[in-house]
Parts: C-alpha cells; structure tokens; sequence
C-alpha cells in the first residue's frame, strides 16, 4: 500500500514539475518572440528598410535627372516643356520614426547610426533640390529665355559632372545598410531574453559591427540648401553640386 503511494507522488510530482516546466518553456519562449518583435523587425529591419526607402527615392530622383540632361543635349532649345517641369516624386521627410532609434541606441549604447541617418536625410533633400530646382530651373530658364549665352550641350556636360558625383557620394549611405543588417543578422542568430539584451552591445561581434561602420562612413556636416530657384543669370546657370556634400 505504502508502495502505490510513494508511486502516485512520484507521478504527481514529476507532473506538477513537467507543468512548471512547461510554463517557464511558454514564457521564455514569448519573451524571445517579444524581444525579437520589438528590437528587430520593428527595430533594426525597420530602420534598414527605411533606409532603403529613402536612397531608392534618391536613385528615382538621379535616374530621372539623367535622362532628362540626354533628351537636353539632343534636343536644347526643342526639349518639350513636360520634360523639365513634370513634378519628380515627392521626398517625405517624415519617414523615420524616433522609436527604432530609441531601440538601435539601447542595443549597441551609441548614436552613430541617429547620426549618420540624419546626414543620409540632409544629402537625399540637398540632392533632390538640386536635381529638381537647379537642374530643371537651368534647362527651363535656356529654352524658355534667351538669358544664358553658353551652349545647352555645355550646361548639359557642367550638370552631369554634378549628378555623378553626387550619385558617387551617395555610395557612403549604403554603409548604413551593411551595417544595420550585420546587426540585424546578430540578433537573429541567437535567442535573446530582456535580461541578455543588456549585455547585447558588449558582445565582440558587435562592438566589431559598430566600430566598422565608424571606420567605413564617412561623416561629414551637410548644410540644408534653401528650396531657392536658380539663378541661371549671366553666362552659365547655377550649378553648385559641393554644396550638398559641403
């Protein structure tokens, strides 16, 4: 009798513990998959895909300014008037959120990424003002005056050196990409509790991630240029690519 007790608390027991068990396996594994939803996908992939976003906005923009300087050179003054003054897409500024900032800084304690992204953002609006306002305003004001005494085939040549190499400055901001998905795929790789994420940014591979980045981009002060038009006066129209990257 005494033996078919000891066995029912045996069994008793080692199902209460199998519950207990399987409760804190319930509980780890949503903290893991709340850790994941909160710093990666609405994190880091949402701070690269944003990212993406934008620098694919700046190749719409470039693309567009290329083919309209070709349809320049061939036809100057008969260039069709749709041409230079179609409205390019329209860049919102408004497309990162504070949020995954807030999250990226907890995970590596540093802001470089806040910071390059705020010089991502002032390129792509100087680059686009450029593309949009100077470079349109220039071929407007050659076909529609007779103001500007150089040849549209020079202003043509003199714009383009300025679109390609700001399509070649543009290559640092890709930088950021490689970067937020090297920490992207770190995360991922391992299962992360709230508590192991605090040791998160002293982990090698990450402090190797953030120094790289630091190593690779290129910082640099760009100042806003003013939403001006052209001032396509006097012999040639106005082209400062140097400011966008000044």
């Amino acid at each position: 009798m005494d033996d078919i007790i000891i066995q029912i608390f045996i069994i008793i027991v080692a199902a209460f513990l199998s519950y207990i068990g399987g409760v804190k396996i319930y509980f780890k594994q949503k903290e893991y998959e709340l850790v994941r939803k909160r710093y990666l996908e609405d994190g880091l992939d949402l701070l690269s895909e944003n990212v993406d976003q934008v620098l694919s906005i700046f190749r719409t923009h470039w693309a567009y300014s290329v083919n309209l300087l070709r349809e320049f050179e061939a036809l100057g003054k008969d260039t069709p008037l749709k041409s230079y003054s179609e409205k390019f897409p329209q860049f919102e500024e408004n497309i990162f959120r504070l949020m995954p900032f807030s999250r990226l800084r907890y995970l590596i304690n540093d802001q470089v990424f806040w910071e390059a992204i705020q010089q991502l953002n002032a390129f792509v609006e100087n680059s686009i003002a450029y593309f949009r306002i100077d470079l349109s305003n220039a071929i407007k004001f050659y076909c529609e005056t007779d103001k500007i005494e150089i040849s549209h085939k020079e202003i043509a040549d003199l714009y383009l050196e300025g679109i390609i190499k700001i399509e070649k400055d543009s290559h640092n901001y890709y930088e950021v990409v490689t970067g937020l998905s090297q920490l992207s795929m770190y995360l991922e790789r391992e299962k992360f509790s709230f508590k192991k994420l605090e040791i998160f940014r002293d982990k090698e591979d990450v402090k190797s991630i953030v120094n790289n980045f630091k190593e690779n981009f290129v910082f640099k002060t760009i100042k806003k240029k003013p939403n001006n038009a052209t001032q396509a006066g006097g012999k040639t129209p106005s082209i400062n690519s140097e400011d966008i990257e000044a």
